[in-house]
């Protein structure tokens, strides 16, 4: 009987490299699809917040005219135009107060705007929209 060498471990059949080439795609994937829904939450988060300031603003004034001029200063004010292509669009609307007035009522501002999030993906941007509702200040002197 003849002696064969004992061949410890050699390089033929691994396939180390094609794993990490694969999983470095994955992972470049991922990070950017984190970092999409990143922008978008924090987008969202943006246009929440300028909706209540809108509506806070809103609930301060003495008329609904001057009510929706407040909420857009406030939503114009809030530096959207960033992650959003235009400035957001300012909708406003209102519940009268138990004497049926405008005191004592509540009042909702909504934020709707386009973000620019053109990925390989989505071909185009999307629109996102937030609200908030405040008690109008009834002890705001009426005009």
């Amino acid at each position: 009987m003849t002696a064969r060498p004992i061949r410890w471990r050699d390089d033929r059949g691994q396939a180390v490299s094609t794993e990490l080439l694969l999983l470095l795609i994955v992972a470049l994937i991922g990070w950017g699809f984190l970092a999409w829904l990143g922008r978008l939450t924090s987008t969202s988060q943006d246009l929440a917040n300028s909706a209540q300031s809108a509506a806070r603003a809103a609930s301060q004034q003495s008329n609904p005219t001057d009510a929706l001029t407040a909420a857009r200063a406030a939503a114009y004010a809030s530096n959207l135009q960033s992650p959003c292509t235009t400035q957001p669009a300012v909708a406003m609307s209102w519940q009268p107060g138990p004497t049926g007035t405008w005191r004592g009522g509540s009042v909702t501002v909504t934020l709707t705007c386009t973000v620019d999030n053109r990925e390989p993906i989505t071909n185009t941007g999307r629109t996102i929209a937030a609200s908030d509702t405040q008690v109008i200040d009834r002890y705001q002197e009426a005009e």
